[in-house]
């Protein structure tokens, strides 16, 4: 195997050393992958540091006029077709079935919408929804960091681990916060951790 790019990684011994260097390099090239080690402590660490070192979660983060036509392309491809190809993969299953039931998110809604008039006529048995997700602010990131990282509440998290998440929204975003606070960041967090009535 010459490239990495299109496969599935698996290391083991990546708590320490130079698996969790390669775990580390592999996530920073936006790699798929898996660790495991004898020491869950150590692993856990490994996980925080790809964590924090990731390229930023899956998004056009750029215009649509004037951004990278890839970037957008990458995410239809894993937005539509990650979802497509899972439904075509699994529909003879579902069809099979005696009872089945697929849920989708808005992402894909109008496949979704569809998918029920499909199989209302071909598959009656098998029922679809899709999930009408309420507000998701731009900081969910700093929010998932915080849940990854193990902790249920931002108000757990460290002054260092703050800060993480400061580098982390200011590549995704593009911005500069260095005039914003620890508490500040923290306030955003907390609110979007919180449930959300939309």
């Amino acid at each position: 195997m010459k490239d990495f790019a299109a496969n599935f990684a698996v290391i083991t011994g990546g708590g320490t050393g130079v698996g969790r260097e390669l775990a580390r390099q592999l996530v920073a090239e936006g790699r798929d992958m898996a660790i495991c080690d004898v020491i869950e402590e150590n692993m856990a660490k490994t996980l925080r540091l790809c964590e924090s070192e990731a390229p930023p979660g899956i998004g056009a983060s750029v215009s649509f006029v004037g951004g990278d036509r890839d970037e957008w392309e990458r995410t239809f491809n894993i937005y539509w077709y990650g979802v497509y190809y899972n439904a075509r993969a699994f529909m003879p299953y579902l069809v099979a079935a005696d009872e089945a039931h697929m849920v989708n998110t808005t992402s894909v809604k109008g496949f979704t919408e569809a998918l029920v008039t499909d199989l209302r006529i071909n598959a009656p048995h098998v029922k679809v929804s899709v999930v009408m997700l309420g507000h998701i602010g731009t900081s969910i990131i700093a929010s998932n960091s915080g849940k990854i990282s193990g902790h249920a509440d931002p108000i757990d998290m460290s002054g260092e681990e703050i800060e993480q998440i400061r580098k982390r929204v200011e590549k995704l975003m593009e911005i500069d916060l260095s005039a914003t606070t620890n508490d500040q960041i923290w306030e955003v967090m907390k609110a979007q951790s919180e449930p959300s009535l939309d």
